[in-house]
């Protein structure tokens, strides 16, 4: 259950990058962040956190996080905005979908020991 909750959120985060036009010609002047952090009681705790320079969607990312959040564990206001994510990070991988690059850090032990590819696996199986 943790694994489907942790796929879904990472697509959350994620989907931010797979919509709109590619403007690759311009640099990134600010960075914009959602981090997301769940608490899931027996399951354990959930936190991850995605940074661009897409603000626009990086706010729908952290939307839907924080809808999936309340809709999956009733959870309110899981995902928060900001311009930085937190330190501390177990993994950190490095994406691109729809031609913007983004970062995401996974702050549980065992993501430490999973491969990029296999924490973001869940983002492309989900046709954004």
């Amino acid at each position: 259950m943790k694994k489907v909750l942790v796929g879904l959120l990472v697509a959350a985060a994620a989907v931010f990058t797979a919509c709109g036009d590619d403007d690759s010609s311009s640099a990134p002047e600010s960075t914009y962040s959602c981090n997301v952090d769940l608490d899931l009681g027996v399951l354990g705790n959930i936190h991850i956190c995605a940074e661009s320079f897409d603000q626009a969607k990086i706010e729908s990312a952290c939307g839907k996080a924080n809808e999936m959040a309340k809709a999956l564990e009733s959870i309110e206001n899981a995902g928060t905005l900001g311009s930085a994510c937190p330190g501390g990070a177990k993994k950190v991988c490095e994406g691109k979908l729809s031609g913007v690059p983004y970062t995401a850090y996974f702050y549980e032990e065992d993501s430490a020991e999973e491969s990029c590819d296999d924490l973001l696996a869940g983002v492309d199986g989900f046709g954004f």
